[in-house]
C-alpha cells in the first residue's frame, strides 16, 4: 500500500487549523521551516514517520489519524475508510460492494 501523501498532508492541514495553530506556529515546535509544512500539507514535500510522529505529539492527534483518518479506539472507525474507499469506485461498484457487505452481515461468524 502506497502512501497517499496529499491526503496525509490534508489530514494534517485538518487538525493544525481545528487546534488554532498556524503553519509559523507548528513549525516552530517542530523545529522546521514554514514552507516545508505548507509543502507537506500540499502533499508536494514527503513526511517520514518519525517527523509525523512529531506532528502528532505537537497536535495531540494519534498518528493512526494523520495515517489513515481513523482512531480505531473509535466505534466507528473504519466508517471514513469505507466512505473515502467508496467516493472511489464507480456507481456498478458500490452497488457490487453493498451488495456484498449484505451477504457477509447476514453470516454468523
Amino acid at each position: 500500500m502506497a502512501l497517499d501523501y496529499k491526503l496525509i498532508g490534508e489530514r494534517i492541514k485538518s487538525v493544525r487549523k481545528s487546534r488554532g495553530y498556524t503553519q509559523n506556529k507548528m513549525a516552530k515546535e517542530l523545529g522546521l521551516s514554514a514552507a516545508y509544512v505548507s509543502r507537506v500539507e500540499r502533499g508536494s514535500g514527503k513526511i517520514n514517520l518519525q517527523r509525523l510522529a512529531q506532528v502528532s505529539q505537537v497536535l495531540n492527534v494519534p498518528l493512526s489519524k494523520l495515517l489513515t483518518g481513523t482512531v480505531e479506539k473509535s466505534d466507528e472507525y473504519l466508517n471514513q475508510e469505507f466512505k473515502e474507499t467508496l467516493s472511489k469506485c464507480t456507481p456498478e461498484k458500490q452497488k457490487a460492494i453493498f451488495k456484498i457487505s449484505k451477504i457477509i452481515a447476514k453470516l454468523k461468524v
